[in-house]
């Protein structure tokens, strides 16, 4: 009988050994805690990550003592600090619009005593400084749209004299200037919306006379030009959305002949043109440019009778056509209006009335459409956000009554579509959200019962 007995022994040790080791894989193999930020289950209101290098990343985060302020990860728990106490004390900096520029990121912030003015960091406290006090004294300028062009940083700020207008700026106070006063004297032009396309800065600025229109510079006051008034008079069309593809830029603007459609600029003005009349006659498809693949630009728009949809162009009307046709009618809705790519195949959250806004694939024309996963089955719909491409991983967070919002996977096939871990056990919500991608692994903030924290999780 010893035998028998000792064989089911060894039998039952080796499966639960096996159990152990599947469990101890499954915890693994979710997102794992980097550090407590905010100790005692505070939140720790993680935002704005910028990649400072290939392994080093910069961000704002709240620890309870110092209020919100400039750190620093690794994506390892020694690794992530505190990078300076710009505001001193429990005082808020809150650290935003950062652009990388070299070796140092700058961004807004606010010391407590000049506003929020323009700053600089190499990811060290010694390397930390304001760069320049652009309005004197505690009035703030308040500089964002923060984008990197030909080895400055340029943004929009304002002073008491010119109003909200366009700056530049290579990290040194000497070399932080006004470019241009667009609209002169103290209205601002409020430029916004810059985006590097075919080695020029565009962006759109609203004058008197124009209104709001596509502007183009190239650092200098007297290259700093309105490319075209697309909207004839002080009205302005209005350009958004911009774009960078195939060496123009791309762009929804409106006119009073064909509403608010798809343009594309060289950075003339007879380089500047509808690509399309997507709605057709003076009503608006309203496009939203998204991104690139295998030679076209992807974009949201919307017409009758299909509703809103993804669409591609190749810069040509001809090749400006409908991609997808989720639910054609008024309420197709594609939510929210972001589209990713990976795999030669693009992705976004679309709403069917079977389904609800789920999660579909696409494979760049009509009829390639495939549901992912009805996450929350039935009509309600599970709304995918926050889509993140990590390696040949795609991550972005839903919701189903079960699990409460959570991240979920996906290696582009419906097999493959998986919830990657319940991190707050339940039906609650960690509601963890992928906020950057660092070296092949995603930086995720969520709320595992302890506040909002810093994670990490390698697909």
């Amino acid at each position: 009988m010893r035998g028998p007995r000792l064989s089911v022994i060894v039998l039952l040790g080796a499966v639960l050994a096996t159990f152990a080791s599947v469990v101890t894989a499954s915890a693994s193999g979710g997102p794992t805690l980097v550090k407590t930020i905010f100790p005692g289950g505070g939140s720790a209101d993680l935002a704005n990550f910028i990649r400072l290098s290939s392994s080093t990343a910069l961000f704002q985060a709240n620890d309870g003592t110092h209020g919100i302020e400039l750190w620093t990860t690794d994506g390892t728990g020694a690794g992530t600090r505190m990078v300076k106490d710009i505001n001193p004390g429990s005082g808020q900096s809150y650290p935003r619009y950062m652009a990388v520029l070299g070796s140092e990121v700058l961004f807004q912030a606010d010391d407590g005593t000049h506003g929020e003015e323009l700053w600089k960091s190499n990811g060290t406290s010694a390397g930390t400084s304001m760069v320049k006090d652009i309005d004197p004294g505690s009035t703030p300028s308040y500089p964002q749209w923060m984008t990197e062009f030909d080895g400055n940083v340029y943004f929009d700020a304002q002073d008491a004299t010119h109003g909200l207008e366009l700056w530049k700026s290579d990290g040194t106070s000497a070399g932080t200037t006004m470019v241009k006063n667009i609209a002169s004297g103290s209205a601002g032009s409020a430029p916004e919306g810059f985006t590097v396309a075919g080695g020029k800065l565009f962006f759109s600025a609203d004058t008197a006379a124009a209104g709001r229109e596509l502007w183009t510079t190239d650092g200098t006051s007297a290259g700093t030009k309105m490319v075209k008034d697309i909207e004839p008079g002080s009205k302005g069309s209005g350009p958004d959305s911009l774009h960078a593809f195939d060496g123009d830029v791309y762009f929804g603007a409106g006119d009073s002949t064909h509403g608010y459609e798809l343009w594309k600029s060289d950075g003339t003005a007879a380089g500047t043109k509808l690509v399309k009349d997507i709605y057709g006659g003076a009503k608006s498809s309203i496009p939203v440019p998204q991104v690139v693949m295998g030679g076209d630009l992807y974009l949201v728009a919307r017409n009758a009778p299909y509703g809103m949809q993804v669409w591609k162009t190749d810069g040509t009307a001809a090749g400006t056509v409908q991609v997808s046709d989720i639910d054609p009618g008024p309420n197709a809705l594609i939510y929210p209006q972001t589209v990713v790519t990976m795999g030669g195949k693009i992705f976004f959250g679309a709403f069917d009335a079977g389904h609800g806004i789920e999660l579909w694939r696409n494979s760049g024309s009509m009829g390639t459409g495939l549901l992912m996963k009805d996450i929350w089955p039935g009509s309600s719909g599970s709304q995918p956000n926050g889509m993140r491409v990590v390696g040949s991983t795609l991550l972005f967070t839903a919701f189903e009554p079960t699990h409460g919002t959570e991240l979920w996977r996906t290696d582009g096939t419906q097999s493959g579509t998986k919830l990657v871990k319940d991190l707050l056990a339940g039906s609650g919500s960690s509601d963890a959200t992928v906020e950057l991608p660092l070296a092949g692994v995603a930086l995720l903030s969520a709320n595992a019962g302890v506040g909002d924290q810093l994670y990490k999780y390698t697909p």
